[in-house]
């Protein structure tokens, strides 16, 4: 990166000159990143610790006197985009967590409503109560959030916590006198399937599973337990049966999605990003959304990354294709990051021994810790582009 971490604005700032000491972000925090601390004024006030934050953001609507700012997804943006959404004349709202958005046909399904408005957050723990509410009173009349379970959210206690917010939420409804299915909850998870009769009982998904989610049964075919499963799709590229998809990340549909954003572009530069490696790009509610100059395939996590995806991507003539990974001491899905660098590594001895310049296919890292990283990232991998076409870097 061209900026380090500490040369960058922390995107959770929390003003220690507001706090009134109530001790109720130090208890919302997930990660144990905030604490009481005695200032040298003799006051005490809220401290976080950036080194243990991962910007869910669960403590900024948690505070009651809103003294921590968060720069993604603050309310004054969610505002924005519900009240410009609405003069649509959509009068739904589905909230939903980006780890378990399913697609809008599916999404459909599950509300009984054809007409809303999406909003996906990175996680539905921090969406502050302030929005619901405000909402229902622009004239908003119902509102769905769809969160993960509890035990697959990817942010520790962010569905827990939305479960919380949602009690709440109903009984306030009901108190102000709307019907109690107002706000109403609902949970999805997506998770890996394997189709037994492709399976070769390889064994590759019992040995790289971070959850213990995979299990070998007679005759030697795998079976995953969609209740531990985390959907990273670490699994999926290493099958080798292709007995394995993910659910809303199947090989099929994303093969058509790299030829359509292959063919989007000119020059030909596809980016494979993990959604965790940012929060506000990836989203329509901010201005700064993706650069529209570069293809772009999102991913549950990198680890997901086929390099039959990569190769296709290629073949449809890509002139370069960027792998965007989380910091590996980050990974959302534990050891997704270090999956995809090695395989990398690997693709880049196959692109050579096929003629193609390696240095078409990079890798770089970004984070949500350090503002428009993946920005930045994006901008390198073109810079690099434009050196290595410039000098012949083709086949």
């Amino acid at each position: 990166m061209s900026e380090t971490e500490e040369e960058k604005p922390f995107p959770v700032d929390i003003h220690a000159e507001d706090c009134g000491e109530c001790r109720i972000c130090p208890t919302a925090c997930p990660y144990e990143a905030i604490d009481i601390v005695k200032m040298e004024s003799g006051k005490s006030a809220a401290v976080l610790d950036p080194e243990k934050c991962m910007v869910c953001g669960i403590c900024a609507p948690a505070c009651p006197i809103k003294a921590i700012d968060i720069y993604y997804y603050d309310i004054a943006s969610l505002q924005g985009y519900i009240e410009s959404k609405m003069a649509d004349g959509a009068d739904t709202i589905v909230i939903s967590c980006r780890g378990s958005t399913p697609p809008k046909d599916k999404l459909v399904e599950m509300v009984g409503v054809d007409d809303f408005i999406p909003l996906v957050l990175p996680c539905v723990g921090r969406m502050p109560m302030d929005t619901y509410m405000n909402a229902i009173t622009l004239g908003i009349n119902r509102i769905f959030v769809v969160a993960c379970r509890e035990d697959y959210c990817r942010f520790s206690e962010g569905a827990e916590t939305s479960t919380t917010k949602m009690n709440t939420a109903q009984l306030m409804m009901e108190d102000m006198g709307y019907p109690e299915d107002t706000v109403t909850l609902l949970r999805n998870a997506f998770t890996a399937v394997v189709d037994e009769d492709k399976c070769v009982g390889c064994g590759n998904c019992f040995a790289l599973c971070p959850f213990d989610a995979v299990t070998m049964k007679p005759p030697g075919v795998s079976s995953i337990d969609p209740e531990k499963c985390r959907g990273c799709g670490i699994c999926v590229p290493f099958c080798t049966g292709m007995a394995i998809e993910l659910e809303n990340y199947e090989f099929e549909p994303m093969s058509k999605m790299v030829e359509e954003q292959v063919a989007k572009v000119d020059p030909k530069l596809v980016v494979f990003g993990c959604q965790w490696s940012e929060f506000r790009m990836l989203d329509d509610i901010h201005e700064d959304a993706l650069p529209d100059d570069i293809g772009f395939i999102e991913l549950p996590c990198s680890g997901r990354v086929d390099p039959l995806h990569v190769l296709e991507a290629f073949q449809k003539g890509a002139d370069g294709v960027l792998i965007v990974t989380c910091p590996e001491e980050l990974c959302r899905l534990e050891e997704g990051s270090r999956h995809a660098h090695h395989r990398v590594e690997a693709l880049r001895g196959v692109l050579e021994e096929a003629g193609i310049n390696p240095e078409r296919l990079q890798v770089m890292e970004a984070t949500p810790r350090i503002i428009a990283s993946f920005l930045v990232a994006i901008d390198e991998f073109k810079t690099k582009m434009s050196e290595v076409l410039a000098g012949g870097g083709g086949e």
